[in-house]
């Protein structure tokens, strides 16, 4: 049975990472991923994602952002394995159901995720934002700080 849930999660969590290799696609009948990024502000994402996005696009959603994560040279490898071990084998569809079993098993491996981010690695609350808590891509928040920079100048 163990043995058998192992193999089921590893098939799973692959299939995401495959399926979230193209970053630009449909999220629904009217807008792509990156109009999203372009159109959504930053704050009300998580509400627009609850409400406007099936549970299959938020996990593709989240393991882009994960896999961008993981590129990201200015983490350690202890950092991107902690990543990988509390993160990617919770992110399904299941996960997105709101109430589910899974979404609160997500929600207990981020919040384990981020205490563990902040007491051996020194995240601090931007850090965590950025690769925990929102879509966007590295590059993406960062475009998108400019844009605000500039707007407020």
């Amino acid at each position: 049975m163990r043995k058998t849930l192992i193999i089921t999660l590893f098939l799973i969590t692959h299939t995401f990472l495959l399926l979230a290799q193209e970053e630009d696609f449909m999220i629904n009948e009217v807008m792509t991923r990156s109009e999203m990024i372009a159109s959504i502000p930053i704050h009300k994402m998580g509400s627009f994602a609850r409400k406007n996005l099936s549970p299959q696009i938020q996990a593709k959603l989240w393991m882009i952002k994960i896999n961008d994560t993981l590129k990201n040279a200015n983490l350690s490898e202890g950092e991107k394995k902690q990543i990988r071990k509390y993160l990617i084998p919770y992110i399904t569809p299941e996960s997105f159901v709101e109430n589910s079993k899974d979404n609160r098993s997500l929600s207990l491996k981020t919040k384990k995720l981020e205490r563990v981010l902040r007491s051996k690695y020194d995240w601090d609350d931007e850090k965590v934002f950025v690769f925990l808590s929102i879509f966007y891509t590295l590059d993406e928040y960062k475009k998108y700080r400019e844009m605000e920079i500039q707007q407020i100048k």
